[in-house]
Formats: C-alpha cells, structure tokens, sequence
C-alpha cells in the first residue's frame, strides 16, 4: 500500500498550491525538491513491514505539472475547481506481495502505469478530490476511482489535516494484486478470484512552513481493506498503517 500512501500525500501537495482559476491560465511557475521517509506494514500472508526512502518532485510550468510519480496537464478550472489528466504508476497493490517469503512462488507482477482524469473541488466545508484511473500498460487492464475528502487547520505556520478516504477496484485489480490464479494455487492456498473491491482510509498530516523555502510534514495513514480481500488466501490482515515524514525545499 506504498504508492497509494504517496499518492495522497503529494495530491494534496500539488492541489493544495494550485487551487485557483488563474493557476491554470498564467505563465507562473513552480519548483519545489525534497524527501520521504516511508514506514509501511502489509497486508499479505507474512507480509514484511517496509522502510524507503524516495525523492519528492512538484513542479508546475503553465498548465503541466509533475507531482511525486504523477505528470499531467490542468485543462479545466473555476475559482474552486480543478480538472486535470494525469499518468503515473498505479497506487492500489503491492506488486512485491509484501516480500513475502510464503508467496515467493506465485507468479511475478509487473509495474503497473495508468491514466485517468482528476478533480478537485474546494468549499468552505471541506476539500474532495477525485480519481478515475485506468491501467494502460497492459498489467491488470482495470479501473481504480478514489474518492477522499479533507479539511485543513492553519495557524501561523503551521497546517494540520485530517482525511478520509474511498477507493473502488474493479475484479480486473483485486484480482491481479489480491487473487490467487490456478497456476498459483496449492494446497494450503486455493484458488481465488475477489471481484470488484473497496479499500477505505483514514488518515492525518501535520505540516510547519519555515524561512518561505522549508516544509516539513509528518503523516499517519491507516487502510482497510473489505471483506472480498480480506477473504483471499494471501491476505493476512485488513487493516495497514504508514508512517511518512517529508522534507521539501520550494525555489
């Protein structure tokens, strides 16, 4: 569950400082550069807790941006909206199983890349973003769409902000990441096929601005996966956790 982790963390990022109609239609540009520290347990059979460390890249010129894994294009905004194409490597599974030594002699997953359509909406109530996904590498061949919904508190420098989120896999996704295929099945692991699936968050960040360049961010997320995964033979919790503390320098 590394990359949806990521997913939500830089979203939020890129969104968050890009909310405005006139981001869309101006030449400004924007630059910033830094790290994540990333603590992450899984949800598979056996599964290992993992700790990585992964560069952070937002940058926006006119409507183009880079976000963490993500690049795409604004083509669409209002005042308090904002549309946008994107692409970027799917956030849902882990294709290394964890790194589950009891899984080792399943079949290997490849890295998936998709390509979907994101929204946001800001309100006096609240932030929910969108995204509609497809994979278009040729890996699961799916559709993924994530609903989530925030709410910042700033004072001063610093901003906290709890979220909550939804995110629906078709059967081509659980089944690719969580299924167990006839080729794979064994005894003490039968054969297994999820169906169309949720996985649901919950989670909260905690961020301190400095000197107009430094930002500092420290992030809890928990997921939970429902009962379709959580049946699965590979699958040996519902509930994940991860930890993030990101470091970023804006030029």
């Amino acid at each position: 569950m590394k990359m949806k982790l990521i997913s939500a963390f830089t979203t939020s990022i890129l969104f968050g400082s890009n909310a405005q109609a006139e981001s869309i239609s101006t030449n400004n540009s924007d630059l910033s550069i830094g790290v994540l520290l990333i603590n992450s347990s899984s949800e598979y059979l056996q599964g290992k807790n993992e700790n990585s460390t992964m560069p952070l890249i937002e940058a926006r010129w006119k409507t183009f941006f880079i976000s963490g894994d993500r690049v795409g294009s604004f083509f669409s905004g209002g005042d308090h909206w904002l549309l946008a194409l994107t692409t970027g490597f799917d956030h849902v599974g882990d294709k290394d199983r964890g790194d589950s030594d009891k899984l080792a002699d399943m079949r290997k997953l490849d890295t998936v890349i998709v390509a979907g359509i994101n929204a946001l909406v800001e309100s006096s109530y609240g932030e929910f973003s969108l995204e509609v996904s497809r994979d278009i590498s040729g890996g699961h061949e799916g559709h993924v769409a994530e609903l989530s919904y925030s709410y910042s508190f700033t004072s001063g420098s610093w901003t906290a902000s709890p979220e909550i989120g939804a995110l629906w896999m078709s059967h081509e996704v659980s089944d690719y990441y969580y299924g167990v295929r006839e080729v794979d099945a064994r005894i003490d692991r039968t054969q297994y096929r999820p169906g169309s699936a949720f996985i649901w968050s919950i989670g909260f960040g905690v961020s301190y601005d400095f000197d107009h360049h430094h930002s500092v961010t420290l992030s809890g997320t928990i997921n939970r996966l429902s009962n379709r995964l959580l049946d699965s033979p590979i699958v040996e919790k519902a509930d994940t956790e991860g930890l993030m503390l990101g470091y970023s320098y804006s030029f």
